[in-house]
């Protein structure tokens, strides 16, 4: 079963093997192993055919390696890239975005994020830098107790339906944290 070569399993299929081979071996049932991975009982019985079938390689995932099938064709891409070199150059993403459904082909919707990925591609700088985040700062509390006292009310039927409604009323010191 083992050939030697090397592959990449993901954090997902690594546990597969063990509770596949505690399956095969007896010590568990495939429903304690599919319910250990948080599977079908169905898809374990699966994964233990292919394990059987192909060892290891049976349990990553098939669609690895392979193209997106949501991915822009080439076609698109390249004339994606021309436009941002030369019709639109300087335009933002999300304006180049607005101005390729509406003045080039209303078949060419494509997200932001999709031209982002082909501007970057290129080479192409963004049009303008980000700015950075600014920072918070904590207000600093007052110096002296007393000086500043934060006050709130709220208002509820602490009776129910035997009285009028009642504000409970609640006071901090903003030096000191006292509740008065």
């Amino acid at each position: 079963m083992d050939t030697g070569e090397t592959f990449t399993m993901s954090k997902k299929e690594v546990p597969r093997a063990g509770l596949i081979k505690a399956v095969l071996g007896g010590r568990i049932t495939t429903a304690q192993g599919a319910t250990g991975l948080g599977l079908s009982v169905r898809q374990m019985q699966r994964l233990k055919r292919r394990y059987q079938a192909e060892g290891l390689r049976g349990l990553v995932h098939k669609g690895r390696g392979q193209p997106s099938a949501r991915r822009l064709p080439p076609e698109m891409r390249d004339r994606i890239g021309d436009l941002l070199r030369t019709t639109y150059a300087g335009f933002n993403d999300c304006h180049f975005c607005e101005k390729l459904q509406a003045l080039e082909d209303p078949r060419l919707h494509v997200s932001r994020a999709s031209v982002r990925r082909i501007r970057r591609a290129l080479d192409l700088p963004s049009t303008r830098r980000r700015r950075p985040r600014q920072a918070h700062h904590r207000r600093v509390p007052a110096a002296a107790m007393g000086s500043m006292i934060q006050v709130d009310a709220s208002l509820f039927a602490w009776l129910q339906d035997r009285g009028p409604m009642l504000s409970l009323v609640g006071a901090i010191d903003d030096a000191t944290g006292a509740i008065g």
